[in-house]
């Protein structure tokens, strides 16, 4: 997608989770940002800290208010700007959420390091290739990036560009943070415009305090320029602390190769803007429930894309199996299977998996720990039942009374795959 086109529409939408012009609920919150927002490595879309905000909040029995997402890749605080002012009228929003993180003040003043340098440096070369046909490619890509940083210590940053870390260092100084002011107060212009409240809420991608560094300069310019700056790290730390996590990357990122924020950072922080809309802005919120009904079993995303999923009703689909196994996914299980994500954690009993040309399947399944409501990723295996109709019975399973996500790898007797799925809850 053009990250730079503001006349496109930026809206996350999917098959799963349609997305109207026209409010659905009676208050709606926007969520505008880049990679973080449009989720980046993410298999389960539910992890972003968007839709953990709307279950943060149904949780907490606000049920008349919708959070819906807009963002792209790569977009720097002034695209997103450009873009909002052709979604906010379209999309009427009762409060904007502005997702910051640290390579948002990119005016394009200062040039990133040039990986095209390396292109003409035989060593560099040779480890290249020597990774892509398999030869110690974990090996080799340690030593390309050695060699990255010697290239990068041998020439000058004017003619490389600046390493990432860097340059993330370099984009809050001289021309491009003054400009960056500018940008900002082009964002409180349209705050005023709009007339409708705006908090920017700084995203780190781990519960990092030397963050702080590449806060203070960007806290101090947005709060001068008159937007809501939520301060998250520091309870982030004392929260993760709390739970005694660990600093792994392995832990925060999305997954071992992909260092957008995973599910414990999207969630705490979540919980902060929940907090901060209670606080400061209950007029977007209205009455909170005090007894909420169980939340209506809904498969809202599926992997791979291109499953066509059809809603038979609430906690049955029906879909074609896929005949080839490219776009199917096969972490952490290893083996390739379609992957069902739900809307909301619900408590399931039981999972059935029924179709004439089916032989067996094998189900793992995924939720959240009652102990604090986080999702490790760490499916749970249900073994491989054989025939056209198999059941999973979940009721003794933990995890299943917040049942996230579900895998299923399939094996068939005959050429249709048609499967149909159905969650039951024998209680409310």
């Amino acid at each position: 997608p053009d990250d730079t086109n503001p006349e496109r529409d930026w809206v996350w939408r999917s098959a799963g989770f349609p997305v109207s012009k026209v409010k659905t609920f009676p208050f709606r919150i926007l969520v505008m940002g880049d990679s973080f927002v449009w989720g980046d490595g993410y298999a389960n879309f539910n992890d972003t800290l968007w839709r953990q905000l709307q279950r943060e909040l149904a949780a907490r029995g606000y049920h008349k208010v919708e959070v819906i997402a807009a963002g792209k890749n790569g977009a720097s605080t002034q695209k997103q700007i450009q873009a909002a002012r052709r979604i906010l009228p379209d999309y009427a929003p009762d409060l904007v959420v502005w997702q910051y993180v640290t390579n948002d003040p990119d005016e394009d003043l200062v040039r990133q390091f040039d990986p095209a340098f390396l292109d003409d440096d035989a060593i560099a070369s040779g480890l290249q290739r020597l990774s892509a046909i398999g030869v110690f490619p974990n090996f080799c890509r340690q030593m390309l990036d050695l060699r990255r940083r010697k290239v990068q210590n041998v020439l000058t940053p004017e003619v490389t560009g600046y390493g990432y870390e860097d340059w993330e260092y370099q984009i809050l100084e001289g021309e491009n943070f003054a400009r960056y002011r500018e940008t900002l107060a082009e964002l409180a212009s349209l705050q005023s415009e709009s007339g409708k409240p705006f908090i920017m809420v700084p995203v780190p991608n781990s519960p990092d305090p030397n963050r702080e560094r590449k806060y203070a300069p960007v806290r101090k310019a947005v709060t001068e320029a008159g937007i809501p700056w939520l301060e998250t790290l520091p309870r982030l730390l004392r929260d993760t602390a709390a739970l005694g996590s660990t600093s792994s990357v392995l832990e925060w990122g999305v997954n071992p190769v992909n260092a957008h924020p995973g599910i414990m950072v999207t969630h705490l922080i979540a919980r902060q803007v929940a907090d901060a809309l209670e606080r400061d802005h209950p007029e977007v919120l209205d009455r909170k429930t005090q007894r909420s009904p169980p939340p209506v079993i809904q498969v809202n995303q599926w992997r791979p894309w291109n499953l066509a999923v059809q809603d038979n009703q609430p906690g049955e689909i029906t879909f074609a199996y896929p005949s080839e196994d490219s776009l199917m996914l096969r972490m952490p299980q290893g083996v390739p299977h379609v992957l069902l994500n739900l809307a909301m954690p619900v408590s399931v009993d039981e999972v059935e998996v029924s179709g004439d040309g089916l032989a067996s399947a094998r189900l793992y399944f995924s939720g959240e720990d009652p102990a604090n409501l986080l999702d490790s990723h760490r499916p749970e295996d249900g073994g491989r039942k054989s025939g056209t109709r198999v059941t999973w019975q979940l009721n003794d399973a933990p995890r299943a009374h917040f049942l996230n996500s579900v895998a299923i790898a399939a094996e068939f007797a005959s050429a249709d795959r048609t499967l149909h799925v159905t969650f039951r809850r024998h209680s409310p």
